[in-house]
C-alpha cells in the first residue's frame, strides 16, 4: 500500500508539470505521444503535418524552457531543469496506437536519434540534429555543439544548440517562407481558382 501511495504522490506532483508541457506542445501543433515519468515524447507532423513542423518543434522547446524558468522564479524550491532533443526525418507512424497499453505512435531512426540528442543535451539545453538545423536556421539562432556519439551510429551525430527565436512566429517575420507547402493542395487550388475568377 505504501508503494502505491508513493506512485500516486509522484503522479500528483508531476501532474502540473505534465499539464504545462502538454499545453506548450499542443499550442505549437505538437502531439504528445507519451509521458514516461518526468519525460515526454512529442511528435510534430503526425497525425497532422504542417510545412513548418521543425520550426514549431524548436519553438515549443524554447517556450517550454521559458515556462520552466518562470516556474523556478515563482517557486525556487522546485529547481526544475530540462534537456531537449529535436530531430527531423521520416518515421513509421501508427495512427491507431494505444498509449495506455504502451504502444508507441512513432518509431524509426529519427526517434532514436532524438533520444540520443536529448540525453547529450546540456542542462536546460535544446540540441537539434542537422536536418532540423537546416530547416530552421533562418528562424532560430543556434550555436554549434559537439557532435553526439550515438549508439548504433557509425559516425557522431552533428548537433546544434538552440539559443532563441530570431522573430516571433507570424508577427514580425519579414522573410518569405522557404519551405514548401505540405498537404495544402486543396487550399492552393481554391486560391488559384478564386484568382482566375476575379
Amino acid at each position: 500500500r505504501s508503494e502505491r501511495m508513493d506512485v500516486e504522490d509522484v503522479r500528483g506532483t508531476l501532474a502540473p508539470y505534465h499539464a504545462l508541457l502538454r499545453e506548450q506542445l499542443e499550442h505549437y501543433g505538437g502531439t504528445v505521444e507519451k509521458f514516461i515519468g518526468d519525460a515526454v515524447m512529442a511528435l510534430f507532423g503526425a497525425p497532422v503535418s504542417h510545412e513548418d513542423d521543425p520550426e514549431r518543434a524548436v519553438r515549443a522547446a524554447l517556450s517550454i524552457r521559458a515556462a520552466i524558468d518562470r516556474l523556478n522564479e515563482q517557486e525556487p524550491d522546485l529547481d526544475l531543469h530540462l534537456r531537449v532533443g529535436v530531430n527531423t526525418g521520416e518515421a513509421l507512424i501508427v495512427l491507431g496506437a494505444d498509449a495506455a497499453r504502451g504502444e508507441g505512435m512513432a518509431s524509426g531512426d529519427v526517434v532514436n536519434t532524438a533520444a540520443r540528442l536529448q540525453a547529450a543535451a546540456p542542462v536546460d539545453g535544446i540540441l537539434v540534429g542537422e536536418t532540423t538545423f537546416r530547416a530552421t536556421d533562418r528562424a532560430i539562432a543556434y550555436r554549434e555543439a559537439d557532435a553526439v556519439l550515438a549508439k548504433g551510429k557509425a559516425r557522431p551525430v552533428p548537433a546544434w544548440e538552440a539559443v532563441e527565436a530570431r522573430a516571433r512566429l507570424g508577427v514580425d517575420v519579414i522573410q518569405r517562407p522557404t519551405t514548401p507547402l505540405v498537404g495544402r493542395r486543396a487550399e492552393i487550388d481554391l486560391l488559384l481558382d478564386a484568382l482566375r475568377r476575379s
